[in-house]
């Protein structure tokens, strides 16, 4: 899916909420694409040159492709140290504990998780 990016201010005016310097706006006011339920975390990828940049993070929109709005997304660029400083550090908890998953290969690609 192909989105373009807003300005801050655009999406502003649209939406009647104020956009940080944090936000990142994209999609089509029409509704045609957008992110939806499950998709928060999901990357806003750019092409420059050869090469692909991690640009956003889906943050919230309203629904599904919904019309009159454009998705919101974390502006990635404003927190690469925070994300390098945080990969250089290990979590140092012990992973939770708990019920047993049965996790089988089903084909090459596919995994089945048993226990849900």
């Amino acid at each position: 899916m192909n989105v373009p990016i807003l300005p801050n201010a655009e999406c502003s005016r649209r939406s009647g909420f104020n956009f940080t310097d944090n936000m990142l706006c994209a999609g089509y006011l029409q509704g045609q694409a957008d992110g939806c339920r499950g998709d928060d975390g999901a990357p806003l990828v750019t092409l420059y040159g050869h090469t692909h940049f991690l640009s956003g993070v889906v943050g919230w929109g309203r629904g599904c492709q919904h019309p009159g709005y454009y998705g919101v997304y974390a502006k990635m660029a404003n927190f690469v140290e925070w994300v390098e400083e945080t990969m250089k550090n290990p979590p140092t908890e012990t992973p939770p504990t708990g019920r047993h998953l049965d996790v089988t290969q089903q084909k090459p690609g596919q995994t089945i998780i048993h226990g849900f």
